[in-house]
């Protein structure tokens, strides 16, 4: 495999005090579709967060497509992350905040735009796009979260918990 297209752990701990949220993981990710399964506290979040590079490990080492994400910041403008819990500004509209972050991604105000509008019209929100944030249902907000990891065409999509809180419709056209 050819760890330049993925993530790739070797021999990774991540502590949080005296709590272990991750030991001694070694392993390789590469391209394709790739999931997480395990009971609520088995490391999930903690690995996809090492994985973006948001926490640093205890010790061992991450790579983001070939490159550590901590000593190579530019190596996260290629990759999109969707988190698990509520990150979003509620005062935003939805337009507003996947805009913003695919100009935040590089894209020009005209391509983030245009890729806003195809990724809300397929996602079913363009009657909500131009409502605040703090308006929408869960489930309004995670489609949100999905277009703004996606608005800039990453290289490699990072999905926590993408699905939590969807109805079946909306299930159905996130996965689409």
């Amino acid at each position: 495999m050819n760890a330049h297209l993925g993530i790739t752990f070797d021999q990774v701990t991540r502590r949080y005090g005296p709590v272990l949220g991750l030991n001694d993981v070694s392993l390789e990710i590469g391209p394709g579709i790739t999931g997480l399964i395990g009971p609520n506290g088995a490391g999930k979040t903690t690995f996809l967060n090492l994985a973006v590079g948001l926490h640093f490990p205890s010790s061992g080492k991450v790579r983001l497509l070939g490159k550590d994400p901590f000593d190579t910041p530019e190596v996260r403008g290629r990759i999109g992350y969707c988190p698990d819990g509520e990150r979003a500004w509620d005062w935003m509209s939805g337009r507003q905040f996947v805009e913003n972050l695919g100009q935040w991604s590089g894209l020009s105000s005209g391509d983030a735009s245009r890729r806003t509008a195809e990724l809300l019209d397929a996602l079913k929100m363009e009657s909500a796009a131009d409502k605040p944030i703090a308006s929408y249902s869960r489930g309004m907000r995670q489609k949100v979260k999905v277009a703004q990891a996606m608005v800039h065409q990453p290289d490699l999509l990072v999905l926590d918990e993408p699905l939590n809180g969807v109805d079946p419709l909306s299930r159905h056209h996130i996965l689409q």
